[in-house]
């Protein structure tokens, strides 16, 4: 039994990592990266520019998290769905048009794509909708 369930759990990983290859470059350079991004085979994650290696840490903030991203969606994709996304302020390192078409992405894998944003000028709300307080 621990035989089969090791094979099945390689099996898992391995399609896994493909749907992690898959999406990674897809999404790269659909914002507009200069990276390629793949899991080795110890299953470590390898992104590399110009087939440099690059360390993690010296990636700028908004190609950690769309890794981070992908990491997440290859997950939603190999092993479970979900019928929503919540897209909160750690998206808010994208310019807007990557923002746009991540969102865009999303709308294509869930059913809803919930976004959480703070901004300085929202204005507050009674229930019967009508404007409290505007900043």
């Amino acid at each position: 039994i621990v035989s089969d369930l090791e094979k099945e759990y390689i099996r898992r990983l391995t399609v896994a990592r493909e749907e992690f290859v898959k999406i990674a470059n897809y999404l790269l350079k659909e914002l507009e990266f200069d990276l390629r991004a793949e899991i080795d085979d110890n299953y470590r994650l390898v992104v590399k520019k110009n087939d440099t290696t690059m360390e993690l840490r010296k990636l700028s903030s908004s190609e950690r998290t769309t890794l981070a991203l992908i990491l997440v969606l290859t997950a939603l994709k190999s092993y479970f769905k979900t019928p929503f996304f919540i897209v909160d302020e750690s998206f808010m390192t994208f310019d807007q048009k990557r923002f746009d078409k991540i969102v865009k992405y999303l709308n294509t894998i869930t059913d809803y794509v919930i976004i959480t944003k703070s901004d300085e000028n929202i204005e507050l709300l009674k229930e019967t909708t009508e404007p409290l307080v505007s900043s």
